[in-house]
């Protein structure tokens, strides 16, 4: 693939859909060149591939042996040869040098056990170099709202961006930012758009909510 990618003669614009520039999510990140992240349970084999591009050192924490065997497996098939497992039985002992990580990479399946764990929280944050970033996907109502609590107190984390991922489940499309009114709202009208029922209710509520300046409530 990245033979593949360098002999690809990119033309100007063909990043687009629906008018809108499109990148890989890592260029969110203030550096593509990493010293060392951290994964708090197992990323899909596409994460793994894309993570071990960024960092210099990757390290995975996973309470599952089975697991751990199986991501070792599936990061030398891809070549990835920066990877060192953790077996955690519980995340909150990890030891963790402060200040030593510039990322830390919360998988979907682990993000309930985070926003649970006061301890693992602090133990993130202590960890992380001053300039560093806390990455997790939020689903649902109740962990938004944990999420908000935790944030509420001073737990030393500074929200620096928050966006909706697209779509629901799956190979991820799109990331919009929710604080910003005029991207979501022409996300929702040019973009986020379809025949469904589904999807033209939800570019109706959505372009509704951003131009309001309520998208950030739901």
């Amino acid at each position: 693939m990245l033979e593949m990618t360098l002999s690809t003669r990119f033309e100007p614009g063909t990043n687009l859909s629906g008018n809108l520039a499109r990148a890989d999510w890592r260029y969110l990140l203030p550096s593509l060149e990493l010293s060392r992240l951290l994964c708090i349970g197992i990323p899909a084999p596409e994460t793994l591939a894309v993570l071990g591009t960024i960092a210099r050192e990757m390290l995975v924490a996973e309470p599952d042996a089975q697991r751990l065997k199986m991501i070792a497996t599936a990061a030398q098939e891809l070549g990835v040869e920066n990877l060192s497992n953790i077996s955690a039985g519980h995340f909150s002992t990890l030891d963790l040098p402060e200040q030593s990580l510039d990322l830390i990479y919360v998988t979907r399946r682990m993000t309930a056990a985070l926003l649970a764990d006061p301890k693992l929280i602090a133990k993130c944050q202590r960890s992380l170099k001053p300039d560093a970033h806390l990455y997790l996907e939020i689903s649902g109502q109740s962990q938004k709202r944990r999420f908000r609590q935790i944030f509420a107190k001073n737990t030393g984390f500074q929200e620096t961006a928050r966006f909706w991922l697209t779509p629901f489940s799956g190979e991820l499309r799109t990331a919009v930012p929710v604080n910003d009114r005029d991207a979501s709202a022409y996300f929702f009208k040019n973009v986020l758009f379809g025949q469904s029922f589904k999807k033209r209710s939800l570019s109706q509520i959505g372009g509704l909510l951003s131009q309001t300046g309520w998208i950030d409530t739901v």
